[in-house]
């Protein structure tokens, strides 16, 4: 007997991606025409890098990505260059954005970790103050509920012990969490020896389907 539960939560997955895709997902017109060949000839379509970049969202409950599709800002621009992520109003083409990651062709065609500490960014910034270009991040110990204050304030306890495993994420909250939030996508048993802490605080509550579902509640 098929398992149907199962089968509504990936029918519910993939509405969430949908949602996103169509919410906040964006591709600069004649992006692939932009970088050198190399990189062209990793995708088969225009389109194609949308869809190589959804891939990449895999780990994340599906609860985060309906909260991300539903919000004003936090953005994804796919384009020939990484800007990083730029809070605040923005054009972007014919139109204005708030709050964008700018996802270079070079990493979604590498599959790096940099478009994942992008949006380790971007969700940090959300989740913290749903991006207002003034307000607290995460990990500088805001949050938009009270459960969500309450990690953010051990994200920036877990900070000040210094196991961030790059100089920039050693000195810079928003580094430490992004990395840290990447480095639980890829490799999440890597993260539990370097950083055991962090890699259970994610796993209980950024990572973790019931708090989403709770936080909903």
């Amino acid at each position: 007997m098929p398992n149907r539960t199962s089968k509504r939560g990936q029918d519910e997955r993939a509405a969430a991606l949908r949602a996103l895709t169509r919410a906040k997902l964006h591709l600069v017109p004649g992006a692939l025409e932009q970088v050198p060949t190399a990189i062209r000839e990793h995708f088969d379509s225009p389109w194609a890098p949308v869809e190589v970049f959804k891939q990449q969202l895999r780990p994340f409950p599906t609860g985060l990505l309906y909260f991300w599709a539903a919000q004003q800002r936090g953005h994804v621009l796919i384009g020939p260059q990484d800007r990083d992520y730029m809070p605040g109003p923005q054009r972007c083409g014919q139109r204005m954005l708030d709050g964008v990651a700018h996802v270079a062709l070079a990493d979604l065609a590498t599959a790096n970790s940099r478009l994942l500490v992008l949006v380790g960014r971007l969700l940090d910034h959300l989740v913290g103050c749903r991006g207002a270009a003034d307000g607290a991040w995460l990990s500088d110990g805001g949050g938009i509920t009270h459960r969500w204050q309450e990690v953010g304030q051990r994200v920036r306890e877990l900070f000040a012990l210094g196991y961030g495993q790059s100089e920039a994420a050693q000195h810079d909250p928003h580094a430490y969490f992004a990395e840290g939030l990447a480095a639980y996508c890829l490799d999440r048993r890597a993260l539990n020896v370097a950083d055991p802490l962090l890699e259970r605080l994610l796993h209980r509550t950024v990572m973790n389907e019931g708090f989403w579902a709770a936080e909903e509640e």
